[in-house]
């Protein structure tokens, strides 16, 4: 769905959908009650999916400074779980992904 928020420019919907998934991710109890290797493979799953990282990266490409920023915000308190939870060649990847993105939009 941010996929789709992200590519028909529904800028509102982006800002909804990334603090929503944020409060998911840091606000839920399911991180601090659900067993770690169950954190974990959510985790894993979540940020080695291709279209859910592409989606999260695409919108970096708004045009207006606070989407952008909600963007940046929820990618930067993510990259400590993405440290934790992936696998050193996922996590690698991951974040190769993310520098190269911030790399053309700052180039």
């Amino acid at each position: 769905m941010l996929g789709q928020v992200v590519l028909n420019k529904e800028y509102i919907m982006q800002v909804q959908l990334i603090n929503l998934i944020r409060n998911i991710f840091f606000n839920s109890s399911f991180r601090k009650k659900a067993e770690l290797v169950k954190v974990r493979a959510f985790f894993k799953d979540v940020f080695t999916n291709k279209v859910f990282l592409k989606s999260v990266l695409d919108g970096l490409n708004t045009p207006f400074a606070y989407v952008r920023s909600q963007f940046i915000a929820f990618i930067t308190m993510s990259i400590p779980l993405i440290a934790d939870f992936l696998d050193p060649p996922e996590c690698t990847e991951c974040i190769r992904h993310i520098l190269f993105t911030y790399y053309k939009i700052i180039k």
